[in-house]
């Protein structure tokens, strides 16, 4: 617990005539109406006369002065009086930090899960990579008929039938006597003449 002398306490006291001047009490009358206390409190105080007063009446006295929390024990051990926006001014950017300080945490955990998912679908997609490039050996192994039953199930390279072209030298039966005829050094005409002599 700090034990302040009583140098301490008129360093206060003056302090508070500055500031109640500042804020436009021009009596100790008018502050200690606001403050809800006596006159003659506010008189010790100023004087520095006491230095036992309750908590509620030095918080009170804070407010009533513009001045932060804890400011009236700050002056006491030689530092300086908070204002009331001062203190907001404080307490927001506090309030600033921590709010960019969960906005970069939440953004490190969401790259994270980023590039936990980003990786999970390249493994994925190397995966199907792999069966794709063994399924593609396994056809290239396999022989013809293999091949269609593995594209057609139930299919036979037996089954199909080749249409046979006609040949292109004997394509009709007339044209093939013809040939022939000439084989043996007749022809259509002499087999007519022939048929005219017999009886």
């Amino acid at each position: 617990m700090n034990v302040y002398t009583e140098d301490d306490w008129k360093r206060l006291g003056q302090e508070i005539v500055r500031r109640r001047i500042a804020c436009g009490y021009l009596t100790a009358k008018d502050l200690a109406e606001a403050v809800g206390v006596t006159p003659r409190v506010i008189g010790d105080l100023e004087n520095g006369r006491r230095t036992n007063y309750g908590p509620a009446t030095l918080v009170n006295l804070e407010k009533a002065l513009g001045w932060g929390s804890q400011s009236l024990y700050a002056l006491l051990g030689g530092g300086q009086a908070t204002l009331v926006e001062q203190q907001k001014m404080v307490k927001s950017s506090r309030l600033q930090e921590e709010s960019e300080r969960d906005a970069r945490a939440q953004l490190e955990v969401s790259s994270e899960s980023t590039e936990q998912l980003v990786s999970g679908i390249q493994l994925r997609v190397n995966e199907l990579r792999k069966r794709v490039e063994t399924a593609d050996a396994l056809l290239a192994e396999k022989t013809t008929d293999q091949r269609a039953e593995t594209l057609m199930p139930g299919f036979e390279a037996a089954d199909i039938e080749f249409e046979q072209p006609e040949d292109e030298h004997y394509g009709s039966q007339d044209e093939y006597d013809l040939v022939a005829d000439d084989a043996d050094g007749w022809s259509h005409e002499d087999e007519d003449e022939q048929r005219e002599m017999e009886p």
